[in-house]
């Protein structure tokens, strides 16, 4: 697959912020970094305004990554990657309990068209 500079560059870019947003979740406490969920929402929903190649490439790297991240390492990494570019990416979380009382947890973008599919257990 041959890619331009700028391309090459965005993927060394989208792997470094999704690295950064893993080790945010992992050893930081929630009360750092918290202010990013509650983005005011726009008075009129607008499109993002980015290509569906980057999302389509992002999800690439997601795969491909050697370590596991969860949707909201995804998320932040994205609110990340497109806070350079001046568009405001709202992440939301829902939160809901399972058949034996356990608390899950999703995060997601509703712009995105990613809706939550799966839950994570909340330790």
């Amino acid at each position: 697959m041959h890619c331009s500079k700028p391309e090459k560059l965005s993927v060394i870019r989208m792997v470094f912020l999704l690295l950064r947003a893993r080790f945010l979740v992992r050893h930081v406490p929630l009360k750092r970094y918290r202010h990013r969920f509650f983005i005011p929402q726009p008075e009129h929903q607008t499109e993002l305004q980015f290509s569906g190649k980057e999302l389509r490439r992002f999800r690439k790297i997601v795969k491909f990554i050697p370590v596991k991240t969860t949707c909201l390492m995804q998320n932040i990494a994205l609110q990340d990657y497109f806070k350079k570019k001046n568009v405001p990416f709202p992440i939301y979380l829902g939160l809901k309990k399972d058949e034996e009382g356990q608390l899950l947890a999703h995060a997601w973008n509703p712009l995105t068209r990613m809706e939550p599919v799966s839950y994570h257990k909340i330790n």
